[in-house]
C-alpha cells in the first residue's frame, strides 16, 4: 500500500520510515535494502537525501556514523534545493499565468522569484 500513498505528503515519509524500522527489525539486510530501494525511488530522493537517510539509520542514540557539522551541511543543502524547487515551480506558475493572459506586458511579474532570491542572498 505504501507505493499508492501521495510521494509528496509528509505522512508518507514518516510511514515509509517506520515500515523501514520494523523491516529492519525482521528481515535480512537484503530485503532491507531492496524496501530502502522502493522508499527511494517513490519518494524521488536525491543524493543528499539518500544520504541523510543512511546516517539516520546508522545513527544510535547521540552516537552518528558523521560529525555534526556533515550532517548539518546536508541538511542546509536539502533545505535549499527544497526552496529552489519551490521558486521553479512558481515561476513556472506564474509564466503560465502570464502567458494565459495574453501577458508579456507584466515582465517584473514573471522575474519576481528571481528577484526575491537576489534579495534573500543580499540580507
Amino acid at each position: 500500500i505504501l507505493p499508492h500513498l501521495d510521494a509528496h505528503d509528509t505522512d508518507t515519509a514518516e510511514l515509509w520510515k517506520l515500515y523501514l524500522t520494523f523491516e529492519q527489525r525482521q528481515n535480512s539486510l537484503s530485503e532491507l535494502h531492496a524496501v530502502e530501494d522502493a522508499r527511494n525511488q517513490h519518494l524521488q530522493c536525491t543524493r543528499v537525501d539518500k544520504l541523510l537517510h543512511s546516517i539516520d539509520r546508522f545513527t544510535f542514540l547521540d552516537l552518528s556514523p558523521v560529525s555534526k557539522q556533515y550532517r548539518d551541511t546536508l541538511l542546509q543543502t536539502q533545505q535549499q534545493a527544497a526552496h529552489r524547487k519551490k521558486t521553479q515551480q512558481l515561476s513556472t506558475m506564474q509564466s503560465i499565468a502570464s502567458h494565459r493572459s495574453g501577458g508579456g506586458g507584466d515582465r517584473e511579474r514573471t522575474f519576481e522569484p528571481y528577484n526575491m532570491q537576489q534579495q534573500q542572498q543580499q540580507q
